[in-house]
């Protein structure tokens, strides 16, 4: 069985704030430089997935004021494509 001086100073450490508060800001500072240089890149070399939704998002702001309001008996219902029947022979197995 070991009984050195050190046996159990883990324990005690866990108990203590400043260990959290040590572990939190160790963490902190080591994901921030990694965090601001992925949000840089983004920002200074999109892919193509951030520049098709960075377009999308404008013109969806673009397209957001209506040309002309149509009254509830002019606008087509939108239907579903799906039919109801594929979930008819769905079986429940409990």
């Amino acid at each position: 069985m070991l009984k050195g001086p050190y046996v159990g100073a883990f324990a005690k450490a866990i108990c203590e704030p400043t260990f959290w508060l040590t572990t939190l800001l160790t963490v902190i500072a080591l994901m921030v430089p990694l965090l601001a240089l992925r949000f840089y890149n983004i920002l200074r070399n999109p892919s193509l997935a951030d520049r098709i939704r960075m377009r999308q998002n404008k013109m969806k702001h673009v397209r957001s004021k209506p040309i002309m309001v149509r009254s509830a008996s002019t606008r087509r219902s939108r239907r579903s494509l799906r039919s109801s029947y594929a979930f008819a022979h769905e079986v429940n197995n409990f």
